[in-house]
């Protein structure tokens, strides 16, 4: 009988170092792919509020991208830029109807947002592109 529990109990303790490392790695795995997902959601919502500020009434690029950076520095984004598209005057000077677009992007690197190349081979993350239509000013 004590060789029956003994022989349990090695069989068990291989069982777990063959288990526990996988089940490691998978947790982990799920949490930075999680984090890099929530990192790009919170960076749509800041290109979204700057989007809102600078087509708004009295609003342009300059305000879009001043909104645009307390956002992401309130949320703790490193490095995030603006990108104004198709050209900052059309944004700036853009008559009733015109189309306006925004992308807020950021590095990988320093928002800790690094996933494996299997998962997401870029270097930088992306908050969308935002695309609004100019209403009447």
């Amino acid at each position: 009988m004590v060789n029956v529990c003994a022989k349990g109990v090695r069989r068990r303790g291989i069982e777990v170092a063959l288990t526990l490392p996988l089940l490691t790695v998978t947790l982990f795995g799920m949490i930075e792919i999680t984090h890099r997902w929530h990192l790009e959601k919170m960076l749509k919502l800041a290109t979204h509020e700057a989007m809102k500020a600078g087509a708004d009434v009295g609003g342009d690029s300059e305000v879009a991208e001043d909104v645009f950076l307390q956002h992401t520095a309130a949320i703790g984004i490193n490095g995030a830029e603006l990108l104004i598209g198709p050209a900052v005057e059309e944004f700036d000077n853009g008559a009733e109807g015109q189309i306006l677009e925004l992308t807020g992007t950021a590095p990988a690197l320093l928002n800790r947002a690094v996933t494996p190349p299997i998962i997401n081979d870029q270097r930088d993350f992306s908050g969308g592109r935002i695309t609004y239509w100019r209403e009447s000013l």
